[in-house]
């Protein structure tokens, strides 16, 4: 894209988000229809691979009924542009910003929401590998998720190289993540530790470790903290609590396996609720 196109693309729509490689600017399909419009601006190989993850990822979730996610309307590989959908729910971050961290039944609410989410993407064959507060759009009335930015993601049945997997949010990616090295291993659990981390964000207004420096430091932090499993500093229901930091282990060995997990969320529920009743307040 020159920098006559891209002037007149900045003045003709609104810029709703940055990233390292992207923008994603609100704009209007035929000067009726709302999109969101993301251009590319790196023309590197990390680039061009993450924007053909994205539209992998986003045509497959279209083609399985996956209602969680913005829709892919159209691309252009010579401009490096994608049109969705447009959400006008916020981010979770966002959210956070505005409202303020959740109470213990709004966190409880939001970890349901996501859970049910992650189950179906998984289920319908894609691994986001990107969960955080900015990747996640939530109405808090309806709990209402909807995910953005695929760029990190893959189809279950293919390969992960190497090179997408490491440039994840080294917070909200368990720490194996950071070193794993060996291709062909779809790693599911990534999104289960980032859903569970962006959780843990809500409540808390910030991270696990979030001072630390360095991969290195958030590294030893994870391996050095009690049982290696991060402090719940806010008044939960124990088996919430317990549950959020069990998911955040720093050895994959002992978070829950994911029918582990289905248990003990069916087990909560019985004792918290299903969050509906937050969806009106």
């Amino acid at each position: 894209m020159s920098k006559a196109q891209f002037a007149e693309l900045h003045q003709r729509h609104v810029k709703l988000g940055e990233g390292a490689m992207t923008r994603v600017y609100l704009a209007w399909q035929d000067d009726q229809q709302q999109i969101a419009y993301k251009v590319y601006m790196c023309k590197n190989g990390a680039a061009e691979e993450s924007y053909w993850h994205e539209i992998m990822a986003l045509e497959h979730l279209e083609s399985r009924g996956f209602l969680h996610a913005v829709r892919l309307l159209s691309y252009c590989p010579t401009k490096a542009t994608i049109s969705m959908s447009y959400c006008p729910d916020p981010t979770l971050a966002r959210v956070i910003i505005e409202t303020g961290v959740f109470s213990p039944r709004h966190a409880w609410g939001l970890f349901l929401a996501l859970f049910r989410v992650v189950d179906q993407l998984h289920g319908a064959g894609v691994a986001h590998h990107d969960l955080k507060p900015e990747n996640i759009m939530y109405n808090r009335l309806t709990q209402r998720v909807t995910l953005v930015d695929f760029g990190f993601a893959t189809l279950i049945q293919h390969r992960l190289e190497r090179r997408c997997q490491r440039a994840m949010t080294p917070f909200y990616a368990p720490t194996e993540a950071m070193d794993y090295h060996e291709e062909g291993h779809i790693l599911t659990h990534v999104d289960w530790y980032g859903m569970a981390m962006t959780v843990y964000a809500c409540i808390h207004g910030d991270v696990a470790f979030g001072a630390a420096k360095t991969r290195m430091e958030l590294r030893h932090l994870r391996a050095n903290a009690p049982d290696k499993m991060p402090p719940i500093t806010v008044d939960l229901p124990i088996g919430f609590a317990l549950l959020l930091r069990q998911m955040l282990h720093d050895s994959v060995t002992y978070r829950p396996t994911v029918p582990i997990l289905r248990r003990k969320v069916e087990k909560l529920i019985v004792d918290m609720g299903d969050g509906t009743s937050m969806m009106t307040v």
